[in-house]
């Protein structure tokens, strides 16, 4: 039997400075998957304290959720937001990320995807 789940960690860039729909993208569930998001950890690579906001949006219903919302970072710390639980998503749901500054943050997702046994309905 083969597996259809598929592991992987991306490391991206926090570019946007605005939220919604501006925001920078650091994850979309492809179509025809659910996709586990296992880890998320953020570091901040300023000389001073920054902050960062963290979103969900949710394909189904066209909005956007926080996740953590202008948390305060401290100068070259890191800090975790999932670690051990789980965030399912569902196709075309999103994390998103922005902050004070541009370039300033980096953050690492681990990622689990799977072939939908299902049809989702919009």
């Amino acid at each position: 039997m083969t597996s259809n789940l598929k592991k992987y960690s991306v490391g991206v860039g926090v570019a946007s400075t605005s939220a919604d729909g501006s925001a920078t993208v650091l994850y979309t569930c492809p179509n025809n998957f659910v996709a586990d998001l296992v880890f998320l950890r953020y570091a901040n690579k300023s000389a001073s304290k920054q902050h960062l906001s963290l979103e969900l949006y949710h394909a189904e219903d066209a909005e956007y959720h926080y996740l953590m919302y202008n948390e305060g970072v401290e100068h070259y710390t890191s800090g975790k937001v999932i670690d051990s639980d789980r965030l399912v998503l569902h196709p075309g749901d999103k994390i998103v990320a922005y902050a004070d500054l541009a370039d300033m943050f980096e953050i690492v997702i681990g990622v689990e995807e799977s072939r939908a046994q299902f049809t989702f309905v919009s």
